[in-house]
């Protein structure tokens, strides 16, 4: 069995977790009001943030997210603006076809970064394809913008969700692609990892319950790859379609055995992603999770065939150095070689209307590679 297709399929989530950095609410943004500078123009563009009050402290807004003028943006996402320079204060509101927004601005430690969450509710969003508009009041200066949400987050077609329902559907990931959020600076460490596509496949049970599976991908014929072992990742209902969004709640320890060298168990695995309306793309995946930096550094052993390099303890050491320490692994606070991973814009294209076969010892007993 190639090892690089196990650790691409089983260890999918090697490479990447959810951290938040030390905030404070700054206040309710829905007392802003809209065209603080009365020039009556709402779309200011990113070279238009500027002091609207000659006679203040300017602070200088190096951008937003979404940009402004954005076509394509995702409803789920918080709006942020960018100071180039630490401010102590940053009020954001925003405006849409369902009129004002509720919601707080939040503003990070370094000052550097103002984010709105619409709402603040888990089960609330904007609206996808619509108008939106933001503005931002800062020390000194106002600055608008406007963008349209995409057609992520519509209902689902009729067509796919019986798809869904009757044989499911399966998609090819390519953890490559997606990019990595924790540990901050790690990229070159995890891309030693040479991970390789795998198989992710839904199927859908009483309205809402997910039924998700993980495979090996025989990269010649496009199939599933019948010398790998298949992960269940939905037991006990943790997996579900809400609208158009999949959801995993985190597993914890996460049932996924990885034999290289012993046994890598993933700790703390959730992911979510969003389907197109008619499933040809599963994208903005995102992949959570908690890892034991000592399987890490087996699974690096093993790939790079450099016992010196990666020697027990090596991982956590780089991670230190990068400033994204190891801590405690989750069930053994007194063990201190785990740490978070996320892996973020996964997009994943449509393979075939089946979800994955099982293969278990069995099947693996008796496999065989397709030959062309």
């Amino acid at each position: 069995m190639s090892t690089k297709l196990l650790i691409a399929a089983l260890a999918v989530p090697l490479l990447f977790s959810l951290g938040c950095a030390g905030e404070y609410a700054t206040g309710d943004s829905n007392e802003l009001q809209w065209d603080d500078d009365d020039d009556g123009d709402d779309d200011a563009s990113d070279d238009d943030f500027a002091d609207d009050d000659a006679g203040d402290e300017a602070c200088d807004i190096s951008g937003t997210h979404p940009v402004d003028g954005d076509p394509m943006a995702y409803y789920r996402e918080s709006l942020e603006v960018y100071f180039a320079q630490p401010v102590t204060a940053a009020n954001i509101a925003a405006n849409g076809p369902e009129g004002s927004i509720p919601g707080a601005t939040v503003l990070s430690d370094d000052g550097l970064t103002a984010t709105f969450d619409p709402y603040g509710d888990d089960e609330q969003h904007l609206v996808p394809v619509s108008d939106y508009e933001a503005i931002v009041v800062g020390p000194g200066c106002v600055a608008d913008w406007t963008f349209t949400t995409s057609a992520l987050g519509l209902d689902l077609t009729e067509d796919f969700r019986l798809q869904l329902e009757s044989d499911g559907a399966s998609y090819i990931v390519d953890l490559s692609d997606g990019t990595l959020l924790k540990p901050l600076g790690a990229e070159s460490l995890f891309a030693l990892l040479e991970t390789t596509p795998f198989l992710m496949s839904l199927q859908l049970h009483n309205e809402t319950a997910l039924d998700m599976r993980l495979g090996g991908l025989d990269q010649e014929f496009l199939n599933q790859d019948p010398c790998i072992p298949t992960v269940e990742l939905s037991d006990s209902g943790s997996a579900w379609l809400s609208g158009s969004h999949v959801n995993l709640s985190p597993i914890t320890p996460t049932p996924v055995p990885i034999q290289i060298d012993g046994v890598l168990m993933l700790q703390d695995l959730s992911f979510e992603a969003e389907l197109s309306p008619d499933g040809s793309v599963l994208t903005m995946g995102r992949f959570d999770g908690m890892v034991n930096g000592l399987d890490l550094d087996a699974a690096l052993r093993l790939v790079t065939g450099d016992s010196d390099a990666y020697s027990p303890g090596t991982t956590c050491d780089q991670l230190e150095q990068l400033g994204s320490p190891c801590g405690s692994c989750p069930g053994a606070p007194e063990a201190q070689n785990c740490f978070g991973f996320t892996l973020t814009d996964l997009e994943s294209n449509w393979l075939n209307a089946s979800t994955l076969d099982i293969i278990g010892e069995a099947e693996l007993a008796n496999c065989t590679k397709r030959e062309k």
